[in-house]
């Protein structure tokens, strides 16, 4: 009869009921999306790294993060193709370099003078690689959605094979780039691009092309105040790190940063042979290149270490697992007060059960009861709220967020635990009930 009593208890004051099924969902909702913008940040952390194709990286020893990556001889990527397992060793070029909003003139014509709001400067992060090179994983090709202009400049050819990256004849020109259409919108991309851009569904994190923009005719950028073409469009999900990002080739990218050598690496892509164990040929880089300024990690490692950068190091993780204890804390108060409310308004009932012949501990029992009641009656709903808000948030950001089953299974044994801690601390108040005080 125990959990009977208990619902009679939350029915026969539906107001209150209501109040503390809002707050604990409240309190759930909150967990749930500090979950979901904290899984962003892992997500992104490693968004780049793992299209990219390695299974050994070799950075400079001031290699903080993948934006911050520093550099190291190319020389040393001969050395490092020298040791047995070690099938290839590929450089790939990053930085950020100065982007302006679109010049208008003809594609390959000279750029007209900027106004003061084309003139406008953002920094964006510039991928470059040598063309014969493919730098990403196979398999992660089609995932680009890369589309590049074909070579009478009136339509776009998607790009969704291995081989047609390798060697992609759109970059060789001099002074030709790339855009990555998930750029933050400030870029004005949407009102120039060249191919046909993506929209996102409502309810769909598919792509859709807006065929509008396919006929636009294509017009020229400046990076690094210098004139460039834009000849194509792919999608990667950059994160917190950076707001755009280009390809180029390395001969464009030298370029672009005023004539940099090519021979300073940022990073350097080590595959190994098949059947070759990553972690022994790792440890036979860093005894190869143990008098040299750089750092060998295998591709875990170097996941990791970009997670740790960006969940333990940088603010914008802190704030998200800060933000989770506070929704915790947030719940715990609020059904504290719930139940320690419904105990003084219920003081008499539990004392007259004392009197009854019920234990102290069977009638603490029926408060915690009265917790669980509270934790399952606003779970549910905070998970369907908060599914509807992380759809709204991606297709409004096109941040990467997502319910995981791991969330959602955390948020539900934390929100149980938070009212089960909250039913203990109110618990008190009923040891006290006296059956005396019904005869006082």
């Amino acid at each position: 009869m125990s959990w009977k009593l208990v619902w009679y208890n939350l029915i026969h004051d539906k107001r209150r009921t209501l109040v503390g099924i809002l707050g604990v969902s409240f309190a759930a909702i909150l967990m749930l999306m500090q979950l979901g913008f904290l899984g962003v940040v892992r997500r992104t952390a490693t968004s780049i790294l793992d299209r990219l194709d390695f299974d050994i990286l070799v950075v400079s020893t001031t290699y903080h993060y993948l934006y911050d990556s520093g550099s190291f001889p190319r020389f040393l990527l001969d050395e490092v193709q020298s040791v047995p397992g070690v099938r290839e060793a590929v450089p790939l070029y990053v930085g950020f370099d100065a982007w302006s909003r679109e010049v208008r003139g003809p594609l390959r014509g000279e750029a007209s003078a900027p106004s003061s709001r084309d003139s406008e400067q953002r920094a964006v992060f510039t991928l470059g690689f040598n063309l014969s090179d493919l730098p990403f994983v196979p398999a992660a090709v089609e995932g680009l959605n890369l589309s590049v202009m074909s070579g009478d400049g009136r339509g776009c050819v998607k790009v969704a094979r291995p081989e047609g990256l390798k060697d992609l004849p759109a970059l060789k020109p001099p002074d030709t780039i790339l855009f990555d259409r998930l750029s933050h919108r400030d870029y004005g991309f949407a009102t120039f691009s060249p191919c046909p851009a993506p929209r996102r569904d409502f309810w769909s994190r598919d792509l859709k092309a807006d065929q509008d923009l396919a006929r636009r005719s294509p017009v020229k950028i400046l990076v690094g105040h210098r004139p460039v073409d834009l000849v194509g469009e792919f999608d990667l999900p950059l994160g917190f790190g950076a707001d755009a990002a280009i390809l180029v080739s390395d001969e464009n990218f030298s370029r672009l940063f005023g004539g940099r050598s090519l021979d300073q690496v940022s990073l350097g892509l080590v595959r190994v042979r098949v059947g070759s164990d990553p972690d022994a040929v790792a440890s036979d880089l860093e005894a190869e290149l143990s008098g040299d300024d750089v750092r060998v990690m295998t591709r875990a490692v170097s996941r990791d270490r970009e997670i740790a950068y960006w969940v333990g190091e940088q603010p914008i993780g802190m704030i998200f697992k800060l933000g989770l204890v506070i929704a915790c804390a947030v719940g715990m108060v609020f059904v504290y007060q719930i139940l320690s409310s419904d105990i003084t308004h219920r003081f008499s009932e539990y004392a007259t059960l004392k009197a009854m012949g019920r234990s102290g501990a069977s009638v603490s029992w029926q408060v915690v009861q009265l917790a669980l009641f509270l934790a399952h009656g606003a779970y549910f709903p905070a998970l369907l709220v908060s599914v509807v808000l992380e759809r709204i948030i991606r297709y409004a950001t096109l941040m990467p967020i997502e319910m995981t089953l791991g969330d959602a299974l955390e948020v539900y044994g934390a929100t149980c635990l938070v009212c089960i801690a909250s039913a203990v601390l109110a618990i008190g108040k009923v040891r006290r009930a006296d059956p005396a005080d019904l005869f006082a």
